[in-house]
């Protein structure tokens, strides 16, 4: 009997600590609006294409402030995590949505950043997923590590300064509000 009740015991604790590091709402004040990114520096891209997409030279390195945008959505996640590849094809319609926009389409990049990802896993995900953004690597996690990320998926939308305009932490629910929300911050650029 006591052991029954120490199993229900920490299957509560358990429960509480997943649900807390797992909340969107405790993730969203980890990237909150109106704050300014730390400078994040990633392996540049090999991909000549990737480099003239993102407006980045041919650096062995460069950082989210040199992607020639006014408006920059960056998704941290995980190749392994069951949101985030629920969340890529609605990913992939933000990006065709703006691709295809007269006025967006030259001022608004998209870039995910693999947290944990092995540069050997990303082309099975890309593949399966039909990702057609860049998307880079953080295998050792010093991106997560920099920004204070707990959970992924992750996304943010950053000025040219690099200002949090937007974030949103978790799967992406609501297509429409979210693209709305993007619109807003353009126009007030």
């Amino acid at each position: 009997m006591k052991l029954k009740r120490f199993g229900v015991a920490v299957s509560l604790v358990l429960g509480l600590l997943i649900g807390l590091f797992c909340s969107p709402t405790y993730a969203a004040e980890i990237l909150p609006p109106g704050s300014k990114l730390p400078e994040i520096t990633l392996k540049g891209p090999n991909a000549p294409q990737v480099k003239a997409y993102l407006g980045v030279a041919d650096e062995k390195q460069f950082s989210l402030a040199q992607v020639q945008a006014k408006l920059t959505l960056v998704e941290f996640f995980d190749v392994f995590c069951p949101v985030c590849q629920k969340n890529a094809p609605v990913l992939n319609r933000v990006y065709q949505l703006f691709k295809e926009d007269k006025n967006l389409g030259k001022d608004f990049k998209m870039i995910g950043i693999g947290i944990g990802t092995q540069p050997e896993d990303l082309p099975a995900y890309v593949k399966a997923f039909k990702v057609e953004f860049p998307l880079l690597t953080d295998p050792k996690k010093e991106v997560q590590k920099k920004v204070n990320l707990q959970n992924v998926p992750h996304t943010i939308l950053l000025d040219r300064k690099g200002k949090i305009l937007m974030s949103h932490a978790g799967f992406i629910g609501n297509f429409d509000a979210f693209v709305i929300e993007i619109r807003k911050h353009y126009k007030a650029q």
